[in-house]
C-alpha cells in the first residue's frame, strides 16, 4: 500500500530516512565510558587511530587509581568541546543510521588525510570545529578537501554537520565562508540566522554540543545546542533542508531502497553462474556483448527493487507531486483550441461569450492538471500553448525555459561531454546515436561549427580492424524548430536533425585495433574522434539513450521508403492540412 503524504516537506524527510545510512563523526576530544567517570575540574579523552594506517585505538592507564584515561586537554567549561560517545553511538544505532568516528590526537601530522579519506563516501560529515586544541586550520582544510574532490567528481549532496563548544555559531559559520571564499568557492549563501551556508547540493551547518548544567541555553544565531541523542534527528532534519523537490525523493528514496537489496542482488548472481556466463562469452561472435547483458541484467534488478516497492507512485504519483506545485504571482490565461465538455477539466476550463476559451493557469488548475493529464481528445491545446502551459509551473518564462532544456537534455542523452552529469573516464565508442562536432576557421579566422549525428548500427562499430567509414545525419542550429538541445561550451545549443537520405555523409574514422572499436582520445583537452590518418578531429558532444537513438533510425529507414507518386495533385494538396 502506497503511503499518502500531508506536504512535501513530510515526503523530503521520508526520503531522508530511507537514503541517510552512514555517518562519519571526528572528534578529538572523545569521552568513552571508562573516561567520563572523573573528577570535576579536567577532562579525560580516549585516542583512537582506527582511520589511521595500521593504527588501533589505545587507552593510557594512570599511575594509581581505577579509572582508564589520557592526559587532560583543557579544563571543563560551561559549554565543553568533548564529545560523549555512548548516547551519540546508541543515538544513531537507533535510527538504522552506521556512525562511524575518527579520534584525531594534537600529534597526528596526517589529520586532514585520515579524515578525508573516512568523510569522502559517507552520507553525513559531522566534525570538530576544532580538531587540534584551540585549532581550527584542520577542519577548515578537509572542508576544502571535500568540496574540491566532489567538484573534480561532478557534483554530489554534501551535508557537513560541524558540532563545537565554540560561540557564537554565526561568527564561525561566517570565518568559515571567508576561509571558503579565499579558496574559489564564492557561491555560498548563509541562511538559517547565519548558522548555515548552503550551495549547490551543499549544505555546511553549525550546531553546538549540549552544555553542562541546569541552565538553559538560549537558541539563536549565536547558539544552538543540540543533545547528544537529538544528534540523529538534527542530521536528518539538516538534510531534508538539503534535498529539494519531489525528483530529489524520488532519487534518494530509489537508491535507499537498492541499498537495502543489495545483499540481496549479490546473492542473486551467485558464483554458480559464473560458468553459463563464460559460456555466453565463448558462443557468440562478439563476446563483449555478454558483458553489455549483464550490465543490463544487473540495471534491470535494480529497477525491480524500484517498483517493487511502488517508490515511483508514492512520491511521484498524483497525490504527491501536486505539493511540488508553485504556481505564478498572477496566473497567466492559456488559450484553448478545442473542448469537449467533461467532468475532469470542467473547473478549469473558462468559457466567456463570445470569446476563446482559456484555462486560468492558477495553483488549482495546475494541480487537477498534473493528476489528469492534458487528454488532447477532450481538452486539444495548440503546440504553442501548451509550451504556454508548461512555463507556468515556473516563477518566470525564463527560469521555465532553462529548466525544460535541463530536463530535455537529462531524458535525451546518457552522457554528455559538457553539464553536470558524467561523461565518465573511459574511452566512448563511436556508435549510433553519438553526437559530435567540429569547428572550422575561415580565412576571415570566422568560426563555422559543424555537429553530425552517427547512425551506425551497433553491430557494425565493432570487430573493426582498419579505418571504417560511419554514416552521419548533418544537424543544423535552429533556435525555432529543433529536435536536441546539446550543452557545448556553457552554451544550450538546439539542433534540427536533416533526415533526408541525400544529404547524410560517410567519414572514415580510425581504429584502435587492439579494441577493434574507433574510440575516444584526448586532444588539446578535448575528447573525440580521429578520421582516417588523423587528418581531422571530430569532438565528442553527447550520446542518445538507447530508445532515443532508435527513433531517429526509424525515421531514416522511414525516409528511404518514400515512394514517388505520379498521381493527382489536387489531392495530395487536399491531405496537406497544417491545422491536423
Amino acid at each position: 500500500m502506497t503511503r499518502t503524504f500531508k506536504s512535501l516537506q513530510e515526503l523530503r524527510r521520508d526520503a531522508v530516512e530511507a537514503f541517510v545510512r552512514t555517518a562519519i563523526l571526528i572528534d578529538n576530544e572523545p569521552l568513552t565510558e571508562q573516561s567520563s567517570d572523573i573528577v570535576e575540574g579536567s577532562s579525560r579523552t580516549a585516542h583512537s587511530a582506527a582511520y589511521r594506517s595500521g593504527g588501533s585505538a589505545r587507552l593510557e592507564t594512570p599511575a594509581e587509581g581505577g579509572t582508564t584515561y589520557v592526559e587532560a586537554r583543557r579544563p571543563i567549561t560551561t559549554y565543553p568541546h568533548q564529545l560523549n560517545v555512548k548516547p551519540v553511538t546508541n543515538a544513531f544505532a537507533g535510527r538504522r543510521i552506521t556512525c562511524g568516528f575518527y579520534f584525531p590526537s594534537d600529534s597526528d601530522t596526517d589529520i586532514v588525510e585520515t579524515a578525508f579519506s573516512a568523510a569522502k563516501h559517507v552520507d553525513v560529515t559531522i566534525l570538530d570545529w576544532q580538531l587540534r586544541v584551540g585549532d581550527t586550520t584542520p577542519a577548515k582544510e578537509l572542508i576544502v578537501r571535500l568540496l574540491n574532490d566532489d567538484q573534480n567528481a561532478g557534483g554530489r549532496l554534501r551535508l557537513i554537520v560541524v558540532y563545537t563548544g565554540e560561540r557564537p555559531l554565526n561568527e564561525q559559520c561566517e570565518n568559515l565562508n571567508k576561509h571558503l571564499i579565499a579558496h574559489g568557492f564564492s557561491k555560498f549563501r548563509t541562511i538559517d540566522d547565519e548558522r548555515s551556508l548552503c550551495g549547490n547540493n551543499i549544505m555546511i551547518t553549525f550546531a553546538n554540543k549540549p552544555a553542562k548544567g541546569p541552565k538553559v541555553e538560549q537558541v539563536g544565531p549565536a547558539a544552538r545546542p543540540i543533545a547528544w541523542d537529538d544528534l540523529p534527528q538534527f542530521v536528518l532534519d539538516q538534510f531534508s533542508i538539503l534535498t529539494q523537490g519531489i525528483l530529489q525523493a524520488f532519487s534518494l528514496k530509489s537508491i535507499g531502497a537498492v541499498r537495502d537489496d543489495t545483499h540481496h542482488l549479490l546473492s542473486v548472481f551467485s558464483e554458480d553462474l559464473d560458468g553459463a556466463y563464460l559460456a555466453q562469452r565463448a558462443g557468440i561472435g562478439s563476446p563483449t556483448d555478454a558483458e553489455e547483458m549483464m550490465v543490463w541484467l544487473l540495471a534491470s534488478e535494480f529497477v525491480t527493487s524500484i517498483t517493487d516497492r511502488e517508490i515511483g507512485r508514492e512520491v511521484l504519483g498524483a497525490e504527491s507531486c501536486i505539493h511540488a506545485i508553485k504556481p505564478r504571482t498572477i496566473p497567466e490565461q492559456v488559450v484553448v483550441k478545442e473542448y469537449s465538455e467533461e467532468d475532469s477539466y470542467k473547473n478549469i476550463v473558462h468559457k466567456p461569450n463570445g470569446k476563446p476559451k482559456y484555462i486560468q493557469a492558477d495553483g488549482a488548475s495546475l494541480q487537477r492538471l498534473t493528476q489528469v493529464g492534458l487528454n488532447s481528445g477532450v481538452l486539444n491545446l495548440k503546440s504553442v500553448n501548451i509550451k504556454k502551459l508548461k512555463r507556468q509551473f515556473f516563477e518566470n518564462d525564463v527560469v521555465a525555459d532553462s529548466a525544460l532544456v535541463k530536463f530535455a537534455r537529462l531524458t535525451s542523452f546518457t552522457r554528455e561531454s559538457d553539464g553536470v552529469r558524467k561523461s565518465g573516464k573511459d574511452p566512448i565508442i563511436l556508435t549510433g546515436g553519438v553526437i559530435v562536432r567540429k569547428e572550422t576557421k575561415g580565412v576571415d579566422n570566422s568560426i563555422t561549427e559543424t555537429y553530425l549525428l552517427c547512425m551506425q548500427p551497433g553491430c557494425d562499430a565493432v570487430r573493426l580492424s582498419n579505418p571504417t567509414a560511419f554514416p552521419f545525419c548533418k544537424m543544423t542550429v535552429n533556435n525555432n524548430c529543433f529536435d536536441l538541445v546539446v550543452h557545448v561550451n556553457e552554451n544550450n545549443i538546439f539542433l534540427l536533425v536533416d533526415r533526408r537520405p541525400k544529404n547524410m555523409s560517410l567519414i572514415e574514422f580510425e581504429v584502435d585495433t587492439t579494441a577493434m572499436v574507433v574510440k575516444t582520445e584526448m586532444n588539446g583537452g578535448k575528447r573525440g574522434f580521429w578520421t582516417k590518418e588523423r587528418k581531422e578531429f571530430w569532438e565528442f558532444v553527447a550520446e542518445l539513450r538507447p530508445l532515443e537513438a532508435q527513433n531517429f533510425t526509424t525515421q531514416l529507414v522511414g525516409q528511404f521508403n518514400r515512394v514517388a507518386l505520379n498521381g493527382s495533385e489536387w489531392l495530395r494538396l487536399s491531405g496537406k492540412n497544417d491545422e491536423r
